[in-house]
């Protein structure tokens, strides 16, 4: 998958405005033991996870300040400086690697699959779930500021993310098989996106609300946008 926009772009655009706020918790961080070499990777992933393990625990990257993670680490800020140049880069690291998640699961669901319809049903599905599964990382990548600087790129650009490629490739396949009638098909993908990313939105902002059961609302929205599609 393709690599995040650079720290300086988001510092540009406000993306790394939060100041690191003081700790709530009044316990000095753990020692840690001083990395030998060749583990530097390991504080990176550690590191990677305690942002992730704050953002699911309070709902918002707001929490996600390097004095906080390098408490949960047991390590010092400065070493998270050795490995991210600042708050922004920490990050859209976080981000980066759910979006590595999130392409292994696509990929697994339609493994095997054929039929270029059904493809894109299962990879809408495999979106939904992962978003659902994982609602406060999936905010974090898509619907707050992060995902706003992030997503400042062309359609083109975005081929490599979301699993724009394997949407693009059934898309493809269906159009070429006569499912499909002859569209561009990147854009054909964009839309099928925007259904499914719709409705998750609507089911994360909105979780107390009675929408029924998220996955007949998600195979409508998506049977609709394939519809939409198809060969007439």
């Amino acid at each position: 998958m393709s690599s995040r926009p650079a720290a300086t772009k988001a510092r540009a655009k406000g993306a790394n405005n939060t100041p690191d706020a003081p700790s709530t918790s009044t316990s000095p961080p753990a020692a840690r033991t001083r990395s030998k070499r060749g583990e530097g990777r390991q504080l990176r992933e550690e590191i990677l996870a305690a942002a992730e393990s704050i953002v699911v625990e309070t709902g918002t990257v707001e929490k996600v300040t390097t004095r906080a993670v390098a408490q949960r680490v047991g390590c010092s800020s400065p070493s998270i400086y050795l490995h991210f140049p600042d708050r922004a880069s920490m990050l859209f690291a976080m981000c980066e690697l759910q979006f590595s998640h999130l392409g292994e699961a696509l990929s697994n669901a339609i493994n095997g699959i054929d039929d270029p319809v059904d493809r894109l049903l299962e990879t809408g599905r495999a979106y939904a779930r992962f978003a659902l599964d994982h609602p406060q990382q999936y905010r974090t990548m898509m619907m707050d500021v992060i995902a706003g600087v992030s997503y400042d790129r062309t359609l083109e650009e975005m081929r490599a993310d979301l699993g724009f490629d394997i949407v693009v490739q059934a898309i493809t396949d269906g159009i070429a098989s006569g499912a499909l009638a002859p569209t561009e098909p990147l854009l054909a993908a964009f839309a099928i996106w925007a259904h499914v990313h719709g409705v998750v939105s609507i089911f994360i902002a909105k979780p107390h609300a009675d929408w029924g059961d998220p996955a007949d609302l998600i195979d409508f929205a998506l049977r609709q946008g394939i519809d939409g599609l198809r060969s007439r």
